[in-house]
């Protein structure tokens, strides 16, 4: 009876061993892949920095109309908005944090540019309309991280419910992007907030409900 019980016990240890190692060979294969993602958004962000600027320069031109000009434009931002949901995913994932500050510069420095361009485009065609959700990044404090939370589901929420000419641009605020420092300065720009057509902003979740009447009556007066 002694030895079956001794038997038993090894077979189970060795289940659990096996079942052990499997578990780590499975996490490393699913951390290996998140990262073979990552460089492959890498590679594409850089094609995408020249690519946003090229588009800046074609839409420009006044020989294309406003609603082809506003087609492109908010394709190119939904773009890089499911993009930055993917990053979002992984932020998590202590391991792969320091990859991803660098990745998350590009992005950031991306959609810097691409606000840029969206404004100079509202110049030209009004009824367009940007929307900042502007946080920092690899936020320590808990209170700040579910107020960022509810503000990036606000903002998502929001530009569903307008269906319309609005783009959504996230912006981490505190990666020392000096073209985005000097948007911070001449907009007053500082900690977690929604920024609509860079005069309406908000700060509180309370004044959220507020906010969205505004942003909307603005759009419905167009």
């Amino acid at each position: 009876m002694k030895n079956k019980n001794n038997i038993l016990f090894l077979e189970a240890l060795i289940m659990a061993l096996f079942i052990f190692g499997l578990g780590i060979l499975l996490g490393v294969f699913i951390e290996d892949a998140r990262m073979t993602n990552i460089q492959d958004k890498y590679l594409s962000s850089r094609t995408n920095l020249l690519d946003v600027q090229t588009l800046s320069d074609i839409i420009k031109d006044s020989e294309f109309s406003c609603e082809y000009s506003i087609k492109k434009n908010m394709e190119f931002g939904n773009k890089i908005y499911e993009d930055s949901l993917l990053l979002a995913k992984y932020e998590d994932s202590r391991s792969l944090k320091n990859n991803l500050l660098e990745q998350h510069r590009i992005y950031d420095l991306l959609r810097t540019i691409f606000w840029v361009n969206s404004m100079e485009l509202k110049e030209r065609c009004p009824e367009f309309h940007t929307l900042v959700y502007l946080y920092n990044y690899d936020e320590q404090d808990n209170s700040e991280k579910q107020k960022q939370e509810v503000f990036s589901r606000f903002a998502g929420e929001l530009m569903s419910e307008t269906e319309g000419n609005l783009v959504l641009i996230p912006l981490a605020i505190n990666l020392e992007i000096a073209s985005l420092e000097i948007l911070k300065e001449k907009y007053g720009l500082e900690g977690t907030r929604l920024l609509f057509d860079e005069k309406i902003h908000v700060t509180e979740v309370g004044l959220l409900e507020e906010f969205e009447e505004k942003v909307l009556s603005e759009m419905r007066g167009q």
